[in-house]
């Protein structure tokens, strides 16, 4: 016969104090490990949110720019005529913003082209899907005289843009708008 192996309470109790050593540490592990993925995952989204808010925000302060840019140029041109060295010289200091720059009448016939090497020339009708949709969107006041020109300006604005406000798209010098026109 053979002799039955009995277990001590002694090792019992150590075995005991073994296993729930070694369950402590592997649930302690696990935790950690759960708590740090979490931590890291919502610092990384949040430090998105806000990187992708301050880019955001600094697109639009660019396209703020531009626009008050194109709004200046185009005042100044409704106001006299450009020169070439004007319209080259507003390029020049504009020109990590902007391809190339060009002023056409109420028609879409191109007035004045900065770069000259852009591969358009003065007198060129726009006639693009784009061009043709700016061109019938726009919105003219009634026709005004410059204190410098005789000849009738009227200032456009483009349809409402958010915050329901207009904004200043084109001036140019052009024919005078028929009586109680609301389209150029």
């Amino acid at each position: 016969m053979k002799k039955r192996r009995t277990y001590t309470l002694r090792f019992i109790l150590e075995m005991l104090v073994v296993f729930s050593v070694l369950a402590t540490i592997l649930i302690e592990v696990i935790s950690s490990l759960h708590v740090n993925r979490t931590s890291l995952s919502s610092n990384y989204l949040e430090n998105n949110y806000h990187y992708a808010k301050k880019l955001a925000k600094n697109t639009t302060d660019i396209l703020t720019a531009l626009q008050n840019n194109i709004d200046a140029i185009a005042k100044q041109a409704g106001d006299k005529p450009l020169k070439n060295t004007d319209l080259q010289a507003w390029y020049m200091a504009n020109r990590q913003y902007f391809h190339s720059l060009l002023i056409a009448d109420a028609t879409g016939h191109i007035q004045a082209v900065s770069p000259a090497a852009s591969g358009v020339t003065a007198g060129t009708l726009l006639t693009s899907h784009a061009a043709r949709l700016a061109l019938s969107t726009i919105r003219c006041t009634a026709p005004g005289r410059s204190t410098s020109s005789p000849v009738p300006i009227r200032h456009c604005t483009t349809p409402k843009l958010q915050g329901g406000t207009r904004r200043p798209a084109f001036a140019w010098r052009s024919r005078p708008c028929s009586p109680g026109a609301s389209r150029c």
